[in-house]
């Protein structure tokens, strides 16, 4: 099997606007920090506060919105070389609250909620 890079699918499905850039980068370099620098696809969706609190109730029966929501997928590659590890959703909205209520820039909670989201992923 030849290598290939990670893809990184990224969906906003708010109408927030978000550095989807920054993200890109972000997911890239916690996943070579954990030397998953080939054949790895992460989906991560951007959410509003209605779509989050929906998918806590039915996923994990919690009747308030999450921060973020991780859905793992697999550990193990598929047929055509790509490990699977599953879906990251972040709920724009609070993201915004941290930064504002603890005072920290976009990247600083990006890359903490992303080492967060990953890790579960890969648990």
């Amino acid at each position: 099997m030849d290598s290939v890079e990670n893809r990184i699918l990224i969906k906003n499905r708010c109408r927030l606007a978000f550095d989807q850039n920054m993200l890109r980068q972000k997911v890239e370099k916690i996943l070579s920090n954990h030397g998953l620098n080939k054949n790895i696809e992460l989906s991560v969706v951007l959410m509003g506060k209605k779509w989050g609190q929906k998918l806590n109730q039915q996923y994990r029966h919690k009747n308030y919105i999450p921060q973020m929501l991780e859905f793992p997928l697999s550990q193990k590659a598929d047929e055509d070389g790509y490990v699977r590890l599953g879906d990251i959703l972040i709920c724009v909205a609070k993201f915004r609250d941290e930064m504002k209520q603890f005072g920290k820039s976009e990247e600083a909670v990006l890359t903490e909620w992303l080492e967060h989201g990953i890790g579960n992923l890969l648990q």
